[in-house]
């Protein structure tokens, strides 16, 4: 394996995993037709791992926020792990 296949893989794993931790930790919701999840409805023990994913996805511009609740957060696509 070359090495940028390795970083692809990497990279795509970090993602995944950083959704994954939002998707389990926080409240999910509807609106404007879309899937939301509340990063505020978070359990207390999980709150360490959503302020990281949440950081990582901020840092790789992966996470959109409700424009008049930015409380509440999405991605722009979803793995197909995801959509099942």
């Amino acid at each position: 394996m070359k090495d940028s296949e390795v970083t692809t893989l990497a990279l795509e794993l970090a993602d995944e995993a950083a959704r994954s931790d939002i998707k389990v930790c926080c409240y999910e919701t509807s609106a404007d037709g879309h899937r939301w999840y509340d990063l505020t409805r978070t359990p207390p023990d999980d709150v360490e791992w959503v302020e990281r994913a949440v950081r990582y996805l901020d840092l790789r511009k992966l996470m959109i926020r409700h424009p008049d609740h930015p409380q509440l957060v999405r991605w722009e696509r979803e793995s197909a792990v995801e959509r099942d």
